[in-house]
């Protein structure tokens, strides 16, 4: 479902659902006014997680996600899984993008979502679901390799492709937000908050599904090729992990110090504004040539004096370190 994104100094009623601008994790999070109110002058920093509330002048928002409304139907739409994989040249030999979907929900064709098509694909993919144990989830993902297909391009003379690392992404979103050109593959032409198949004045089909809307989907899940799993001449089996879990990767790749490793008015640190202090921390008569930042925690929030709980410190390091028993 779009909503119409949030604005400067406007009254909003109990219930208004805004989207932020930009819209935040590609439309799985929306803010709605838990009381009446006006907003502020200009768009706060809304929290992404679900059920966490912000003020916001005299409104109160909570965070949602809009997708979710549809599980509360007495008739849900039916959910769609999509999945992208993504070879880089860096990592996978070469750069290639593939679409495609394993067929739920019986759908044979491939499926249009955001303008991208989705190819049905012989695939089989499963073990997303998270547990509350702590233990991180490790999907597999079977793909046909019927005539070798799959082998063929992992183990090619000319330009082989090593799906190791390469990034897999879970999109799921409900059959009433994907394209409407799944459905009838015409121009339409809306009539009273409904899709439809006119002609002249007379309405021929009325759709039983949404406009579609690229921006309502649950939270894309990221994941990438940790091992090959099984393979023969019926399929291969990729087993996926988060990328805290990626074999031979060691964490935490930060050095844990006391002292921010960012780089001062880098993409990381954030600041941008006019000279504050020196690299001792002193305030008075400070220039551009002699604004440094200390890299203490001190010094960040001499920069930044109204970072709060919603919009906290860009500060890199870890101020317990030094903290000795």
């Amino acid at each position: 479902m779009s909503y119409d994104f949030w604005e400067p100094n406007k009254f909003y009623n109990n219930g208004d659902i805004v989207n932020s601008n930009p819209i935040s994790g590609n439309g799985a999070y929306a803010f709605q006014a838990k009381t009446i109110g006006t907003s502020g002058d200009t768009q706060p920093v809304f929290p992404l997680i679900y059920g966490k509330t912000y003020k916001d002048n005299t409104v109160t928002w909570a965070t949602i996600n809009p997708a979710y409304e549809v599980l509360r139907d007495l008739e849900p739409s039916a959910l769609i899984e999509l999945f992208h994989i993504q070879f880089t040249a860096e990592l996978n030999g070469a750069a290639d993008n593939l679409y495609f979907h394993a067929g739920t929900n019986g759908i044979p064709t491939s499926i249009v979502f955001a303008g991208q098509s989705y190819t049905a694909a012989p695939v089989e993919a499963e073990g997303f679901d998270k547990s509350v144990k702590g233990v991180l989830p490790r999907p597999t993902l079977r793909v046909a390799n019927a005539q070798d297909t799959i082998s063929s391009l992992m183990h090619r003379s000319s330009s082989p492709i090593d799906p190791l690392t390469a990034k897999v992404t879970r999109i799921q979103t409900f059959k009433k937000f994907i394209d409407a050109v799944n459905f009838f593959n015409e121009t339409y032409i809306y009539q009273d908050g409904n899709t439809a198949v006119t002609q002249g004045e007379d309405t021929l089909v009325l759709a039983a599904h949404g406009t579609g809307d690229s921006t309502s989907r649950l939270p894309d899940q990221e994941y990438y090729i940790d091992r090959i799993a099984s393979e023969n001449q019926e399929f291969v089996e990729f087993e996926l992990s988060s990328k805290l879990d990626l074999t031979n990767v060691l964490l935490p790749r930060r050095l844990v110090t006391d002292y921010c490793p960012w780089k001062y008015r880098g993409v990381e640190c954030g600041y941008d504004a006019g000279p504050v202090a020196t690299v001792e921390d002193i305030t008075t008569g400070v220039t551009s040539a002699t604004d440094q930042c200390g890299k203490r925690l001190r010094s960040c929030k001499l920069r930044f004096p109204n970072a709060s709980e919603f919009d906290p410190l860009p500060f890199g390091g870890f101020p317990a370190a030094g903290i000795s028993a």
